[in-house]
């Protein structure tokens, strides 16, 4: 179980599209018509400050000659969520915050050896 529940998340997939390059791949999924894969899920979602530091897990780059803000948090689920690294969370609501997963999804074991306790899922978002 998660240790203690911040917000409810839906967990996302989006079918892919071609680019403009005709390149499909995960950055060229269709985001503004996912589908929902699991509904209301209760999460605990943190600032990822281990990997971004103590800015509350932001920071700011320079893509395209545009500045963006970049977020990440650390999304905790109960065992058996059906999340894979191509998915998206969103949090708050069905409509909430798109966070894309970043890498695979991590079974984290119970610490007093009672099995799976939660699964720890590195989310990103940017803006700008």
């Amino acid at each position: 179980m998660i240790p203690f529940e911040t917000h409810r998340v839906w967990i996302v997939d989006a079918p892919l599209k071609v680019d403009g390059h005709g390149n499909r791949s995960r950055s060229a999924r269709d985001w503004g018509s996912d589908t929902v894969v699991s509904a209301n899920q209760p999460a605990s979602v943190q600032p990822d400050a281990g990997t971004m530091g103590a800015a509350l897990a932001t920071d700011e780059v320079t893509r395209g000659g545009r500045e963006r803000t970049v977020e990440t948090k650390m999304v905790r689920l109960n065992p058996g969520s059906p999340v894979t690294a191509s998915m998206g969370i969103r949090v708050g609501s069905r409509g909430g915050e798109l966070y894309l997963v970043v890498g695979e999804p991590q079974e984290m074991p119970d610490p007093l050896g009672g099995g799976l306790a939660h699964i720890a899922v590195k989310v990103r978002r940017e803006r700008g």
